[in-house]
């Protein structure tokens, strides 16, 4: 597996803290949805935000490519606005470790013997768009990864969901967001930039409810360049709240450092 290969199936686990726990209750989505206008939708988006201040989790990524594919196991543990910690294992041995900070992301590969130790620049060349911190958060707990609050938006129905898009014309850079109609949590994330045929789909194909708190499920990610694309698929396993937690992170000796361009 290349390098750059690997970062991208490290970058896969950064969204498996949305994991569920034994006791769950699926959430739905059946009754009859009535129309609302752009901004109320928006209020109630920002209003079912889950609270917490720390999450540890466990979850099964799929990595998909024009090549190949490959799956791991990965455990994750949070605290909300200031890291993220993440350990890949294969075949249940430990193959990598990630942390991610407002400011920084590191990563070590036990398999290659190698490193990166980079800014967040690395996690938008992935996604081909401008990624902070807080929006990593925010698109892993199924909020909208850009304000909805400075965007002038138009409201429509369907499948079942709240259709939000710009009422505005912009050339380069499409948004197009699904809100949950049920939950006011996000639906599915499109993101297009027409100059460089790339388009960024965050799909939330189902919620739960762990401990009060209402969660994606599951998240399908597929990023598209021209011809190519890359797929990440997300089966969440167990979570937990508000828990102390640690993240034991230690780039080891001799393991060499690693550009990506």
């Amino acid at each position: 597996m290349s390098s750059k290969k690997f970062i991208k199936i490290i970058f896969a686990v950064f969204v498996i803290l949305l994991s569920g726990c034994k006791a769950t209750n699926k959430v739905t989505n059946t009754t009859v949805v009535a129309p609302l206008n752009a901004r109320k939708i928006v209020k109630n988006h920002y209003k079912s935000s889950t609270v917490f201040k720390t999450l540890k989790g466990r979850a099964k990524v799929r990595y998909e490519d024009e090549s190949r594919g490959q799956t791991v196991t990965a455990n994750i543990r949070i605290e909300k606005g200031k890291t993220i910690w993440l350990s890949v294992s294969f075949l249940g041995i430990v193959g990598a470790k990630a942390l991610i900070t407002p400011d920084q992301v590191q990563y070590y590969n036990k398999l290659e013997k190698n490193y990166f130790d980079g800014d967040f620049s690395l996690l938008t060349d992935l996604l081909g768009t401008e990624l902070t911190y807080n929006q990593l958060e925010d698109m892993l707990m199924g909020q909208a990864i850009f304000d909805l609050k400075d965007e002038k938006l138009e409201s429509s129905v369907f499948n079942r969901s709240y259709k939000l898009q710009s009422s505005q014309n912009i050339p380069l850079f499409d948004k197009l967001f699904f809100v949950n109609s049920q939950n006011f949590k996000m639906a599915e994330q499109r993101l297009r930039q027409k100059d460089k045929a790339r388009e960024l789909s965050i799909l939330y194909p189902e919620y739960q409810k762990v401990k009060g708190k209402i969660l994606p499920k599951k998240i399908d990610i597929v990023a598209s360049e021209n011809t190519t694309s890359t797929k990440i698929a997300f089966e969440y396993r167990s979570v937990n709240f508000d828990e102390d937690i640690s993240f034991p992170f230690k780039i080891p000796s001799g393991y060499k450092e690693i550009q990506i361009n």
